[in-house]
């Protein structure tokens, strides 16, 4: 596995020059490559190369308007439907990416070079690739929800005031954030305390348009969030 990903990598390094270039250089190598190793050097590309590895920036930037005119607002919208559909099944991680193989692979909807090249950079920089399975996770009640935050309140008073306090180092804030964790009395409540904290760290990064507070009532905003 490491030959392969190492192949992949000097691809990648050889056509730095614009993202497009890099990933039609990707795509063309692994197209040339015979069934099913084809399909295991896909796999391998999206679940451990990413673009950090190459670049340091932060991913948005590469979505530039050139970029976007080149890729298409019909693939972009087909790459987010079909990623977005793959993750709501909730499959093991191979089936994830054999169905995401098929779909680049089906002429019907990517019908040439240039749409699955596009199709292919809109994976490589969509922040839900790689993909991980993920179970249900800790679940509760919007009134055992409600109930714990009462609980836990001046904790959550505190660590708002941590993510907006001016620290000079993430790993200070980080320390203080993990100490307020630890000293709640159980997962019940470190669970809440968290959901909180993420909470106000989605607010600032991505507004809603929505004027109610987004740790008031989880599951309704939940569903707010994925009608947005």
């Amino acid at each position: 596995m490491k030959d392969k990903i190492d192949e992949l990598l000097e691809v990648v390094k050889a056509n730095q020059t614009m993202i497009w270039d890099t990933c039609l250089a990707v795509w063309e190598f692994i197209s040339q490559k015979e069934p099913p190793e084809k399909a295991e050097y896909f796999v391998l590309f999206m679940s451990q190369i990413g673009i950090e590895q190459v670049e340091p920036e932060d991913i948005e930037q590469y979505f530039s308007k050139e970029l976007l005119e080149h890729i298409g607002s019909d693939i972009k919208s087909l790459e987010d439907r079909v990623v977005d559909n793959l993750i709501r099944q909730k499959p093991e991680e191979d089936v994830f990416y054999e169905k995401l193989y098929e779909k680049i692979c089906d002429s019907s909807l990517l019908p040439d070079l240039d749409a699955q090249t596009a199709f292919f950079t809109c994976l490589w920089l969509d922040p839900r690739i790689p993909y991980f399975y993920l179970d249900d996770g800790y679940r509760l009640s919007n009134e055992e929800y409600a109930a714990t935050r009462r609980e836990i309140m001046p904790a959550l008073k505190k660590a708002d005031y941590v993510l907006v306090h001016p620290f000079r180092q993430k790993t200070q804030r980080a320390s203080h954030l993990m100490a307020l964790a630890d000293s709640l009395a159980n997962e019940r409540q470190k669970t809440v305390y968290w959901a909180n904290v993420i909470a106000h760290i989605m607010s600032v990064a991505r507004p809603r348009k929505t004027s109610a507070s987004p740790a008031d009532a989880p599951a309704e905003q939940e569903k707010k969030s994925k009608d947005e």
